[in-house]
């Protein structure tokens, strides 16, 4: 049986000191949302990975 769906919101290290908008991704653990986050967004390096208590909604 699969884990249940979590949000996440994966928050990104600034890049040419703008910080990009933290991105909304439903996972089962914050590791998959991760790595989920990652191949939206190669180019970024993750800095933290919240439960989003929202419900994804910005």
């Amino acid at each position: 049986m699969s884990a249940p769906l979590t949000p996440f919101r994966v928050h990104f290290d600034a890049v040419a000191g703008k910080v990009p908008a933290p991105v909304f991704v439903t996972a089962a653990t914050p590791r998959a949302a991760e790595t989920e986050a990652l191949r939206r967004h190669p180019d970024r390096t993750v800095a933290k990975i919240k439960r989003d208590k929202t419900g994804g909604r910005p």
